[in-house]
């Protein structure tokens, strides 16, 4: 194996977070699962994307970074977010909506790889989209988006979800009230793409950093719609 089993990588994640464990290893199983499939499966299905898409990494780190990014994806979407929201209105329903929800690795034909935005929760027939967002390292400088996201998000007024799994903290951003007139810039480590940065004074100014095993604050309570 190339890197660790999600199932030993994330072993206490359900106790940083305080969420349910039985659910979160059912999780954690089912996608040590397919890790394990879909490296048998290079034998004879190897990679033929365009080389941007996996940077330097082999075709099994590729695999390995996509299933982990889902990994966490289903315990924010099925446990984390679900059991916070439900906490505050047993009515609402949240799922899985980005295009790879069906979690079939592409490997040939870039096109069918989109962004979407990747949860909504809905409640009387009204939905709110979320999409989210993940740092594995702390950056204190800040954190860069990418301009069209935003932009997306303002006109459809998504929010994001970030989460900083190493401090186990999270923020919520809803563009069209926090990010509207913030100017953008080139990120030279993206290959001068155009960003929208973020820096810890803009956090804070938004509702800040809370811990992952806590409820949803007062403040993100009023900030996120129909709850």
């Amino acid at each position: 194996m190339i890197r660790d089993l999600f199932v030993k990588k994330y072993f206490n994640l359900w106790e940083r977070w305080n969420i349910d464990s039985s659910i979160v290893f059912n999780i954690l199983e089912k996608y040590d699962t397919l890790l394990s499939d879909e490296i048998k499966k290079l034998k004879n299905e190897w990679m033929k994307l365009p080389k941007y898409f996996k940077d330097r990494r082999t075709d099994e780190e590729y695999i390995y970074d996509i299933i982990d990014w889902w990994v966490i994806e289903d315990i924010i979407c099925d446990v984390w977010l679900k059991q916070r929201l439900l906490k505050i209105n047993d009515k609402i329903k949240v799922k899985l909506m980005g295009a790879d929800n069906n979690r079939v690795i592409e490997k040939y034909k870039p096109n069918n790889i989109t962004t979407e935005p990747d949860i909504v929760y809905s409640i009387n027939n009204f939905d709110v989209w979320i999409e989210l967002q993940m740092a594995r390292k702390v950056l204190y400088s800040g954190y860069d988006m990418k301009e069209w996201k935003v932009k997306r998000a303002i006109k459809d007024d998504s929010y994001f979800l970030w989460i900083i799994i190493p401090n186990n903290e999270f923020f919520i951003i809803r563009p069209k009230d926090d990010m509207i007139n913030m100017k953008t810039q080139s990120n030279p480590l993206w290959g001068g793409k155009i960003v929208y940065h973020i820096t810890k004074d803009f956090i804070n100014s938004i509702g800040g950093y809370w811990k992952m095993n806590e409820d949803l604050s007062e403040f993100y309570i009023s900030k996120l719609k129909n709850i």
